[in-house]
């Protein structure tokens, strides 16, 4: 077979295969555009859906689809051009069964963070607890909820933990029930320094009414002091505000009354033995 025969059987291999390869990127140009214009749509349909999806959620419902548009998109291309799809998608399944069994901590967190995405315990703002962890939630990811702390650190919790741990979520209600404890000597006036906190509580513009008046309980005997609870309800956003300004009120209150607030005390006996 002289030269002339190889370039006219690989000039006619070339042009039967050409029409294959070029039908192969239109569908996955086709691909492309789907995943471009399917995304309005969706949209929509989630906005007027019966159950509540919120943005963080319907972004994951995308990306999912884009991935299975292009994953189709991919076998239909490798098909046209004759490539042997079955034996590929067989290679592929083993080698993401090894990848799964490998990672299997971040896929519990990925599927995690898709149940927290549609079962909703929290969402982005709420100030929560995770097992001593506290935080204001700034995002919701895949694998990874993450958490801004009273004093500006970001903390990253894996989404498989925030499934498995229990969750203090104090933005889920409006109001919030603040109790603090203070302690004053025993020789003061119980009647006193329960008029003194009461007093202070209903003056107080931050203190609600509802659900119940606030309240001062005798709530034990201490070694050395006798503690009271003065209990208030307010609103989450004034919880620490109302619980800083009235430390600060009870003490200047109490120096005013002349009720002590006692240190703690040890009377130790010294017995000498007698020569």
């Amino acid at each position: 077979m002289d030269i002339g025969e190889v370039l006219s059987h690989a000039l006619s291999v070339v042009l039967a295969f050409l029409p294959k390869l070029l039908f192969a990127l239109l569908i996955l140009v086709a691909g492309y555009i789907l995943t471009k214009v399917i995304v309005r749509p969706i949209r929509a349909v989630l906005k007027r859906s019966r159950v509540p999806v919120d943005e963080v959620a319907a972004k994951y419902i995308l990306r999912i689809v884009n991935i299975i548009i292009w994953a189709l998109a991919i076998v239909m291309a490798l098909d046209k051009i004759g490539a042997p799809v079955t034996s590929l998608l067989t290679v592929v399944a083993a080698v993401g069964a090894a990848v799964a069994l490998a990672v299997k901590d971040n896929l519990a967190s990925l599927a995690s963070g898709i149940v927290l995405l549609f079962s909703r315990p929290f969402k982005a703002g709420d100030f929560i607890d995770v097992d001593g962890v506290s935080g204001t939630i700034t995002e919701i990811e895949m694998m990874h909820t993450y958490l801004n702390t009273v004093d500006n650190t970001r903390i990253a919790v894996p989404n498989a933990k925030m499934m498995s741990a229990t969750i203090r979520n104090f933005s889920a209600m409006e109001t919030r029930r603040l109790d603090l404890v203070y302690s004053v000597g025993y020789e003061c006036d119980i009647d006193q320094v329960k008029k003194v906190l009461l007093d202070l509580a209903q003056n107080h513009n931050l203190v609600l009414r509802e659900p119940a008046e606030p309240c001062v309980l005798l709530k034990e005997y201490a070694d050395s002091s006798i503690n009271f609870t003065l209990r208030m309800w307010c609103l989450n956003a004034d919880y620490w505000t109302l619980t800083f300004d009235m430390n600060e009120k009870v003490k200047k209150a109490f120096d005013e009354n002349g009720i002590s607030i006692p240190f703690p005390q040890m009377d130790v006996h010294m017995h000498t033995q007698a020569e």
